[in-house]
């Protein structure tokens, strides 16, 4: 039985009317024992002098912050998705995102959000990459303290549950440490796709529809040298885009924890503990997406009369073959069969078939499950840059853009993930034949080999999902130096990346609070584009009635010298935005052409002008008819919230080709029939840190730090993305004494034990 030793303010609603009285916080809770406080903003704060005790309280932590969303990751890991909800679509108690239509980089707009679908495809898709097995198989050969740490935080998790019953949701899975693991590897695992994306006109439809989701999977990450900033130190920041809600919660949470040698403030998903951002006392990273190629789509011819034996140099081989069943709520199950060659030396399960031909997706991921988990953990314990660099070497994090900045004043830059060396310089992009072992990889590219950028001397470094070569306002980086396999998209970059120069590039020192103004900067490059063609309109329709009410005249000047910036309290960037959703939702089948021909400065032809205008009128019509229509402005209509919150919201995510998308987005869905926007996606987490002494660190929830919509803290943070702040994350002890809501000292259970025994809980 866990006890509790409670109360600096023993409830929310007394410390919020009255305050906590500052006092100290133990930062080191003897072994069995865990210290778990939470600040003003209900952020937790766990201290512990053991490693594996501070984990056993993130995951009590965690749970009641963000049980949904952990319960959600693990049934998927599990293969077991529509077991608890059919077929889907499911809205999983009402959790998931709401529905937004964007537009993006391909052929038109696409959707994002909604009700969740194809559980049983997802089932199947789990099951077939093996996350939770490989995980199972790979668990004992972790080191003992990383197992230690997974089975306590998956302990925490438990005992969450089984104290609070009421809050644990029906579908609930079984709980096991190798979860942990399982959830890290399923959003490691990366180009798994990839033979949907080459072969076929199903194939194409495929490759366009993850082109376009990939522009708002995306984020900024950025670091300042010790020479550009006023402190004399290394400044890191990062935010992640995307849709806020990824499938029963939010996405990316922050946590404070010092445990043993883990001394850090991190950013993790639902039911993974440490590392996919975040800082130590020493260093900080954060992940941009860009292209990779980890897998490769092979073609292997089968025997006629035996869809499981292939040829390799004429030697016939047979497939291992996996059978499945998929239980499905309110339906019939589905079962098949799993077919897997081991090409490349790993298992390559069969994703297609045309006739005699298996295509089969080889992945240097595969088989790597709980990998990841260990790297972070290196990367968190690093003291210098050496020890750094030693963390990285094994390539098992996350592959794509990395940035990183530390307290020895060192940034750079990197791909750290797994790529084949495959031979006679194929691209990664082709397909490849199966039935000869001249194109089976040589190996895996060494960490040497990778792509680095260490301390440039333009002081800064910048990417948000761009191709490195386009990194600075002048390349420094030849695509043509490197393997066409190492993800070079040459030339390409975006108005994120480019607002990112304009701030970044110079000689400018700066503070600590102008890099905070450059994380939230929501300046739109662009823009001019659409003022132009809004004011070419007015010669041709001046004789309209519209034009005749002076309120539109005055509203019409809004559109055509918008100056970019989409603050909360701009009548331009309120114009620009309802007059853009106008044209998207009235005008559905010719509006993204008009777009692409106005982001290509291209001429309007007559019927193009008379939409335009038509949405800007419309537009005009649905400001008049809100009580505040006269004096709105762009936060009383674009807000940002969850559950009663609505608070005035900042930046945008229009998204017209690689243009109209500000360096700190927002993307809106209707909110409901109230004729406002509800910001859902485009930031979602951005944090940063200044190596001083004491370390500053500041960051913001998009809505708040509990997915509980009881909870005090569900969407307390809303209210700071109009005027672009962020919080502390109280880093240092004493600043957070001075914060304390509540605390509890709380008996993990976990027995004494020499390190290299299994530590288990009582």
């Amino acid at each position: 039985m866990n006890t509790r030793m409670r109360l600096i303010c023993a409830a929310v609603a007394l410390a919020a009317a009255v305050g906590c009285s500052p006092g100290p916080v133990v930062v080191e809770a003897p072994p069995g024992q865990v210290n778990i406080y939470r600040d003003d903003w209900g952020m937790a704060h766990v201290y512990a002098e053991r490693e594996e005790d501070g984990f056993w309280g993130l995951g009590y932590a965690e749970a009641a912050d963000r049980l949904y969303g952990i319960l959600f990751n693990y049934l998927a890991v599990r293969g077991e998705l529509a077991s608890r909800f059919g077929e889907g679509p499911t809205d999983i108690d009402g959790r998931t995102s709401p529905s937004v239509r964007m537009a993006g980089t391909g052929e038109g707009f696409y959707q994002w959000g909604g009700p969740i679908e194809g559980l049983v495809q997802q089932d199947i898709h789990a099951r077939r990459w093996r996350y939770l097995s490989n995980a199972r198989e790979n668990f004992a050969s972790l080191s003992p303290q990383v197992q230690a740490n997974l089975i306590a935080y998956v302990t925490g998790i438990r005992q969450f549950m089984d104290e609070h019953p009421n809050k644990v949701p029906a579908w609930a899975p079984e709980l096991e440490p190798a979860l942990v693991a399982a959830v890290s590897r399923q959003f490691i695992m990366s180009g798994v796709a990839i033979c949907d994306q080459l072969p076929g006109p199903a194939g194409v439809a495929s490759a366009r529809d993850e082109d376009r989701r990939a522009g708002l999977a995306a984020s900024n990450a950025f670091a300042l040298a010790p020479g550009r900033t006023e402190a004399g130190a290394v400044i890191f920041a990062s935010d992640s885009h995307g849709p806020v809600i990824y499938g029963a919660g939010a996405l990316l949470l922050g946590a404070r924890i010092k445990a043993g040698p883990i001394d850090a403030f991190v950013v993790n998903s639902a039911g993974v503990p440490i590392g996919l951002k975040g800082h130590s006392r020493h260093f900080g990273w954060g992940i941009t997406e860009g292209p990779r190629f980890p897998s490769d789509c092979i073609a292997v011819p089968t025997l006629p009369d035996d869809p499981t034996a292939y040829t390799v140099d004429g030697e016939v081989r047979r497939m291992i073959v996996e059978p499945y069943v998929v239980d499905v709520a309110g339906g019939d199950p589905v079962s098949g069969e799993f077919h897997y060659t081991e090409h490349n030396g790993v298992l390559s399960p069969v994703v297609r078939r045309e006739g005699n031909t298996a295509y089969v997706v080889s992945s240097a991921n595969m088989g790597r499950a709980g990998a990841a988990v260990e790297q972070f953990r290196d990367m968190l314990l690093a003291g210098s840059s050496e020890e750094l660099e030693r963390a990285l070497v094994n390539r098992d994090i996350y592959p794509a853009n990395i940035i990183m900045g530390g307290s020895d004043g060192s940034i750079r830059y990197i791909r750290p993930g797994r790529t084949p060396i495959r031979p006679n310089g194929a691209d990664g992009m082709s397909i490849v034949n199966g039935s000869t072992s001249a194109t089976a990889w040589l190996g895996i590219r060494s960490y040497e080999e990778l792509l680095h950028v260490v301390d440039p001397e333009e002081g800064y470094l910048s990417n948000s999902n761009i191709s490195p070569d386009m990194m600075f306002a002048e390349p420094k980086i030849d695509p043509a130096d490197y393997p066409p396999d190492f993800g070079f998209q040459p030339g390409f970059t975006g108005a994120r990346q480019l607002r990112s120069i304009q701030l970044l590039e110079g000689d400018r020192r700066f503070s600590f609070e102008d890099a905070v103004a450059a994380i939230v900067d929501v300046q739109v490059l662009g823009h001019d584009r659409w003022n132009r063609a809004f004011g070419a309109l007015r010669e041709r329709f001046a004789g309209e009635p519209a034009f005749q009410e002076p309120a539109f005249a005055a509203f019409y000047d809004e559109l055509a010298t918008f100056d970019g910036d989409f603050l909360p309290e701009s009548r331009g960037a309120l114009a620009h935005h309802l007059a853009r959703n106008t044209l998207r939702e009235t005008y559905e089948e010719s509006a993204f052409p008009l777009e692409m021909a106005v982001h290509n400065e291209e001429p309007l032809s007559g019927d193009q002008q008379a939409t335009l205008f038509a949405a800007a009128v419309a537009a005009y019509e649905r400001l008049k008819g809100r009580p505040d229509g006269a004096t709105a402005t762009f936060g009383d209509v674009y807000r940002v919230g969850r559950g009663h919150v609505r608070e005035p919201s900042r930046g945008t995510a229009l998204m017209t080709g690689q243009g109209m998308i500000s360096f700190f987005p927002s993307a809106y869905a209707p909110d409901g029939d109230s004729g406002s926007y509800m910001s859902v996606g485009g930031a979602r987490f951005p944090f940063i840190v200044q190596f001083t002494d004491p370390i500053r660190s500041m960051s913001a929830a998009a809505y708040g730090a509990s997915d509980d919509p009881g909870s005090p803290h569900y969407s307390d943070q809303s209210v700071l993305r109009g005027p672009g702040e962020l919080r502390s994350n109280y880093f240092n002890a004493d600043e957070l004494a001075e914060v304390v809501q509540s605390s509890e000292t709380v008996e993990t259970g976990i027995a004494m034990a020499p390190l290299g025994a299994e530590r288990r809980p009582q």
